[in-house]
């Protein structure tokens, strides 16, 4: 992405926050300057779909993204909301806005990529965490899901990888 201008500064931190966390769309268009604690290190999302708080440690790609939008690309605002619109009139984004920038950008480098929607990016975050061995509870709770079945359909791809992390089970 081009950061050289406000839009790609935006587009950026808005898709690193997803593949970093795995949040959604509707998390990134709603948060807030007050939710980044820089002193402490963390992120403070209410996530909007399941009405629960995650707290995530902030990280320095993620620190850096954000500062240099906020800098450098975010419009000058009484907004609360980190991500605004680029152009006039300057509007906090929708949850759609993420998605048809995601679109924009996937289009814009000619990548091949069989899902268009930002969601997919969810899925990719799953199926790393599932990689690097985290459990499947872990995994839904990161996602902030309610159920195990929610977190597998993100994993849907992934048997084999399920397979390689699975626990043997104990003779009879």
């Amino acid at each position: 992405i081009d950061r050289t201008h406000a839009s790609g500064l935006r587009d950026y931190a808005m898709f690193l926050l997803i593949a970093t966390y795995g949040l959604r769309g509707c998390d990134i268009a709603s948060l807030k300057l007050n939710e980044v604690d820089w002193r402490n290190g963390e992120v403070h999302i209410n996530q909007s779909k399941t009405k629960h708080a995650l707290r995530l440690p902030l990280t320095d790609s993620v620190a850096e993204a954000l500062i240099a939008y906020l800098r450098d690309g975010r419009p000058r605002s009484s907004y609360r909301e980190i991500f605004l619109t680029v152009h006039a009139p300057i509007l906090p984004i929708r949850r759609q806005s993420v998605g048809y920038a995601y679109r924009f950008r996937v289009r814009r480098c000619g990548l091949d990529i069989p899902f268009e929607g930002v969601h997919c990016l969810r899925h990719s975050y799953a199926l790393n965490m599932l990689r690097q061995c985290v459990s499947l509870k872990s995994i839904g709770d990161m996602l902030g899901h309610r159920s195990t079945e929610s977190t597998c359909v993100y994993l849907r791809l992934a048997l084999d990888d399920l397979r390689d992390v699975a626990l043997p089970l104990p003779a009879p």
